[in-house]
């Protein structure tokens, strides 16, 4: 929300609506009916924020939600880990396009974690030497990117309510929209746009620097050497980093592969 909302309050009418969303799952609890989301303050609307910020424990209640206030927190109108107070804008495709950016993942081998550094290093030289191509997607993945993509997974297959998201540190997102299924569709955007398979871990080799994701592609028969110095040669389809035999030669060099289902993945323990 970006304005108050309240018997005086600017009430934007998008902002009403959050708020009285928002509200209605309080409504057993302070025992109130349920709000029509309508965009308009009036007795009821009035009524059940005052029956909140009693609730909250304000001794004198306004009946007025401020952005980034107590009531806008316990609406999940902001989320409490927000940077410097500032309010978070609604989930879905916008928030991504305006927002994603701002925690890339790492594409430098550089970037990985010793030993399995050396390892990547001397397995993509063996590549390169038996003139595979190799494009290099990601390496270390950032802690704050891995919960955006966890929570907005978790939300759109039902696997937690958007108002149960936790707070991330620095990150202004409200996962909370007028619905339920609102709410969820705009998780399944952020999903789509992420192009996440299956749901985001917050304890992976990504996140320690010991995997790295990467397309490998060749012509012709494979001549490469595995890390004792033999050469093997790849004349299986097919030609590209799913080939079961070249994932035998990575493993020599402890460069594993072991997830049918994430082709371009490569880690310490093939997870």
């Amino acid at each position: 929300m970006r304005g108050t909302v309240g018997i005086g309050g600017q009430n934007a009418p998008d902002d009403v609506r959050q708020v009285q969303a928002g509200l209605n799952r309080f409504a057993n609890k302070l025992g109130f009916l349920p709000l029509v989301v309508d965009g308009r303050v009036g007795h009821n609307t009035d009524d059940a924020i005052r029956r909140l910020q009693r609730a909250q424990g304000m001794p004198f209640p306004d009946g007025v939600v401020t952005p980034t206030g107590k009531i806008a927190q316990a609406l999940g109108l902001v989320q409490p880990g927000v940077a410097n107070g500032s309010t978070a804008s609604l989930s879905g495709a916008a928030w991504w396009h305006a927002n994603q950016a701002r925690w890339p993942n790492e594409s430098r081998v550089d970037a990985l974690a010793e030993p399995f550094r050396s390892d990547v290093r001397k397995f993509l030289a063996a590549l390169a030497a038996a003139k595979a191509t190799v494009t290099v997607n990601a390496t270390t993945r950032s802690m704050t990117r891995a919960k955006i993509m966890r929570y907005c997974w978790d939300i759109a297959h039902g696997l937690i309510a958007p108002e149960a998201a936790p707070a991330i540190d620095g990150v202004a997102i409200n996962w909370v929209h007028e619905t339920v299924e609102k709410s969820r569709n705009a998780a399944r955007d952020m999903v789509k746009l992420f192009a996440i398979k299956k749901q985001p871990s917050l304890n992976s080799n990504h996140l320690r620097g010991t995997a790295i994701d990467m397309t490998i592609a060749w012509t012709g028969d494979l001549k490469i050497k595995q890390a004792n110095g033999t050469e093997v040669t790849i004349n299986t389809l097919p030609r590209n980093g799913t080939n079961a035999k070249l994932h035998d030669v990575g493993a020599t060099y402890k460069v594993l592969h072991k997830l049918p289902d994430d082709p371009p993945h490569w880690s310490v323990t093939g997870r």
